[in-house]
């Protein structure tokens, strides 16, 4: 291997979403997520419900995540599966699973 040559290995960090910071939804359970840092971009994933967010930090890439997950929860949620494509249907279930909604 050419020493000169940079090896480009993707890091990554598990974390979890433990609180939605929304009135009006209840966490079920904590949301596992994962942050990639690739060629200096953050990119964060909740890989169960096929939902992602970018951002410039790790922390906005955090923050759009959790944003994307219940703007995702909320469009899907009052659907039925007939109005839903196979992923859309997979993604409501997952999504319910983790979160519900509460009077606010």
């Amino acid at each position: 291997m050419n020493p000169q040559t940079p090896i480009a290995t993707p890091s990554s960090i598990a974390l979890s979403i433990a609180e939605l910071g929304e009135p009006g939804y209840r966490l079920l359970k904590s949301i596992p997520i994962t942050i990639q840092i690739e060629e200096g971009a953050y990119l964060a994933s909740f890989f169960e419900a096929n939902v992602h967010a970018s951002g410039d930090t790790d922390q906005e890439a955090y923050e759009n995540l959790r944003s994307m997950v219940l703007d995702t929860f909320d469009s899907l949620e009052k659907r039925t599966d007939s109005e839903l494509a196979t992923g859309a249907q997979h993604q409501r279930r997952v999504l319910v699973a983790y979160i519900a909604r509460v009077p606010a």
